[in-house]
C-alpha cells in the first residue's frame, strides 16, 4: 500500500526546479498506457501499462488533506489469472460469458469496449526519489491535447505531507488518472481539473522541453 497525492498544473517549470532541490533524479521514461474505466468505479483504475501489462489498482481511503491511499491488486500479463477474471468481470459485467477476453491484451480490449471508457495516454515522464518517495513530473498527452501531471507517492503519509509542503503543492487538488481522463473528456479544464489561481499558469505554459 503507499500514499498518493497527483496535481495537475498549467506550468510544469517551477515544479521540475523544485524537484532538483529535494529528490534525486532517476532518469525518464516514455511509454503508452491505456486507461480502460469502468462506470460508477473512480475508487479502481485499471490500466494496460506499456504493451501487454494489466495494472489495477484501487484507492482505499482519503484523508482530510486529500491523500488518497492506494493498493495495487493486480500486475500481470495477459493471459490473466482467475482471481484476475473475477476482479474483471466484477467492473464489466459485459465479460460475464466471455473466455476469449482473457486470452491477450487485444482480445480483452475488443471484449471490453462496450463496457469500458478507454483512453489512450502517451506519457513522458522526469522521475525522481527520495528516501521511502517517489516523484514525477509527466507531460500527458490524450486526445490530441497535452497536460502536465506532479506526483508524489510515498510508504509513509506524514513524509509525503513534508514533501507536498516543499513543493508548494497547497492549493491543488489530489486528481487521480481516472477522475483527470473524465474531466478533460468532458472539457472543462478550467473550472474542475485546475484550480482557478493555476488559470494564469495554464495561459503560459512555460519553458519546459518534453
Amino acid at each position: 500500500m503507499r500514499y498518493e497525492f497527483r496535481i495537475w498544473p498549467g506550468d510544469a517549470t517551477p515544479f521540475i526546479e523544485d524537484m532538483q532541490t529535494v529528490f534525486a533524479y532517476n532518469g525518464r521514461e516514455k511509454r503508452t498506457d491505456t486507461y480502460l474505466l469502468a462506470p460508477d468505479r473512480n475508487d479502481l483504475l485499471p490500466k494496460i501499462r506499456g504493451a501487454d501489462q494489466l495494472d489495477i489498482k484501487q484507492c482505499l481511503s482519503v484523508d482530510s488533506s486529500g491523500v488518497e491511499k492506494w493498493e495495487v491488486i493486480v500486475a500481470e500479463t495477459f493471459p490473466v489469472s482467475p482471481g484476475t477474471k473475477n476482479w474483471l468481470r466484477e467492473m464489466f459485467p459485459g465479460l460475464q460469458k466471455s473466455q476469449a477476453a482473457f486470452r491477450n491484451v487485444g482480445d480483452f480490449l475488443e471484449a471490453v469496449s462496450g463496457a469500458a471508457e478507454i483512453y489512450t495516454v502517451e506519457k513522458s515522464r522526469r522521475l525522481y526519489c527520495c528516501n521511502q518517495c517517489k516523484a514525477e513530473v509527466t507531460r500527458v498527452t490524450v486526445n490530441a491535447s497535452s497536460f502536465n501531471t506532479v506526483a508524489l507517492e510515498c510508504d509513509d503519509r506524514e513524509m509525503l505531507k513534508r514533501f507536498m509542503h516543499k513543493l508548494n503543492f497547497n492549493g491543488y487538488r489530489n486528481i487521480h488518472y481516472g477522475v483527470a481522463l473524465r474531466e478533460l473528456y468532458l472539457e472543462a479544464p478550467y473550472s474542475r481539473l485546475y484550480d482557478a489561481q493555476d488559470k494564469r499558469r495554464f495561459d503560459n505554459p512555460g519553458r519546459v522541453g518534453w
